[in-house]
């Protein structure tokens, strides 16, 4: 460390001067009060402290070692500043930081479509299960009814036990299929809609199937739907509104055009069962043999298997009720 120099007046201003400077100035006087003295040199160049000149002040010396450190002391300071005042997408700790920051995005964004992936699949599965005890449900009431013939008591005992878990499951299904509403077929619509209708939801039925038939995209769902429609408004006294739905059914070939006649007309034969036993399960009997008699035709035109042939069965089943 320099020693610290007593101040004299006028000593600041011989900052700055060169020897030279500072040896004509002491020949010609002090400058003015007010007089600007010459500006120090531009900043980052380095100049290197020279040797005193012979018979120079030792204190001035001292002050130009002084005034030498203090410049080099400025000169990084200002280099350091310069440094952090660049653009920050000039800084590699910066760019690195974002990098980094963007593949936490990226990673976090994986990760929350491979779960969203997982749950739809994971729901997708427990209403495939659901609907398949739906689906089931109906033929252990027939094979109970079958068993227990003798025994009408146990009959009416398993059939009840049977629709209470009816109404349950599909209550648990409308809750699934509300979690993924928009990844639900209109076939699985249907399904539930079907099974609250044998519960006697018959309004929540009716919501579901309006979803199913927006939702149809094939032949099968738009005649499935209509059919399912066609009933519940019978059900709920609506008969011309259920009348016009049943003939909506017979238009799905339009709106979805098939090639293969023999299924066309294997489906409007049981559009028109179904009508027929409609308006008989109401009273129509005459309207029932109406179209019991449509329905008769488009049977009489397949050919003979296991399915046709048990669609003509139900026929002649219906026209003896009918009395026909």
């Amino acid at each position: 460390m320099l020693a610290t120099l007593p101040r004299k007046e006028g000593a600041t201003k011989w900052l700055g001067l060169t020897p030279r400077d500072r040896e004509t100035g002491a020949r010609r006087g002090s400058p003015a009060r007010g007089q600007h003295l010459p500006r120090p040199p531009p900043p980052l160049q380095h100049h290197p402290v020279q040797d005193p000149a012979p018979g120079a002040d030792p204190r001035v010396a001292a002050l130009e070692q002084s005034l030498f450190v203090v410049k080099r002391e400025v000169d990084a300071l200002q280099i350091e500043a310069a440094r952090k005042s660049a653009a920050w997408y000039q800084t590699p700790s910066v760019i690195l930081s974002f990098l980094a920051l963007l593949f936490s995005f990226g990673t976090t964004f994986v990760s929350y479509r491979r779960t969203l992936q997982q749950d739809v699949h994971d729901a997708r599965a427990e209403l495939r299960a659901l609907i398949q005890r739906l689906n089931a449900l109906p033929k252990e009431s027939v094979q109970a009814a079958e068993a227990y013939a003798a025994k009408p008591g146990y009959v009416g005992a398993i059939q009840s036990l049977i629709n209470g878990e009816n109404a349950l499951v599909a209550k648990q299904a409308v809750e699934v299929l509300q979690r993924i509403p928009e990844q639900v077929s209109a076939t699985e619509y249907l399904s539930i809609a079907y099974a609250m209708t044998n519960s006697g939801l018959l309004d929540r039925s009716e919501e579901l199937t309006k979803t199913a038939m927006a939702r149809a995209r094939d032949y099968n769902d738009d005649v499935a739907g209509h059919r399912q429609m066609a009933g519940l408004l019978f059900a709920a006294g609506e008969r011309d509104e259920g009348r016009r739905e049943y003939e909506s059914s017979f238009e799905a070939a339009k709106r979805y055009p098939l090639t293969n006649a023999a299924y066309v007309a294997y489906t409007d034969a049981q559009t028109q069962l179904a009508w027929a036993q409609a308006e008989a399960q109401y009273g129509e009997a005459e309207r029932a043999r109406e179209h019991l008699a449509k329905g008769q035709k488009y049977a009489a035109t397949l050919p003979s298997t296991a399915w046709n042939d048990a669609l003509k069965q139900q026929f002649a089943l219906l026209s003896q009720q009918l009395g026909g």
